[in-house]
């Protein structure tokens, strides 16, 4: 599945995009266990949705050092929706849009690795790193996880970790970009940007 970033050169057009979070239950990228997401139309939040996700029955196992970091269970999941379940309501909520994620390699190789490991094709994706948007706009920041650019583009209410909190963070910071650079496209702020690394 290919997958564009900020190297993409669009003119004009993506005012209308998707802030993506997943959590793994271990460490293979298509352990989807949780996903939260915040759709935003011209520079403002419209819509979320967020759940518990049951992993592939191939990258079920949930490992001791995810747990720690995020919390989730396979208890947790045990009544949630299956993974394949989740990628049609992902399909259905981005709706071909752009995807918006804070070091959004890993992001995009949760989609990517969760539609292979269901047997599902897995749709191209224009994806939007906000880690990268950071080390180029907000250099003097000690680093650029995103508890640390969240704090300072003014985002208070971080639960790191929990799928649809990291998503409306991700969705601030990218906010922050745009209207730091005043537009609320996308595409423009590709140009302004340019090229750079997660």
């Amino acid at each position: 599945m290919p997958v564009t970033d900020y190297r993409v050169r669009q003119t004009t057009g993506l005012t209308s995009w998707v802030a993506i979070d997943f959590e793994t239950a271990n460490p293979k990228r298509g352990s989807m266990c949780a996903v939260g997401m915040v759709a935003v139309e011209d520079g403002r939040p419209v819509d979320s949705f967020s759940t518990l996700v049951k992993p592939p029955s191939a990258a079920a196992e949930f490992s001791p050092w995810n747990m720690r970091v995020h919390g989730i269970t396979a208890g947790d999941v045990a009544a949630a929706p299956t993974c394949s379940e989740v990628l049609d309501l992902i399909t259905r909520f981005t709706a071909g849009r752009p995807l918006v994620a804070h070091n959004a390699s890993f992001d995009a190789s949760v989609l990517v690795q969760s539609h292979q490991l269901v047997g599902k094709p897995a749709p191209q994706i224009q994806m939007f790193c906000t880690m990268r948007l950071a080390k180029r706009l907000w250099p003097h920041l000690d680093d650029h996880k995103l508890p640390t650019v969240a704090t300072a583009t003014g985002f208070s209410s971080l639960n790191h970790h929990a799928a649809l909190s990291d998503a409306q963070a991700a969705a601030h910071v990218m906010m922050a970009g745009l209207t730091l650079n005043k537009t609320n496209d996308l595409a423009v702020l590709a140009g302004l940007v340019g090229p750079g690394h997660c």
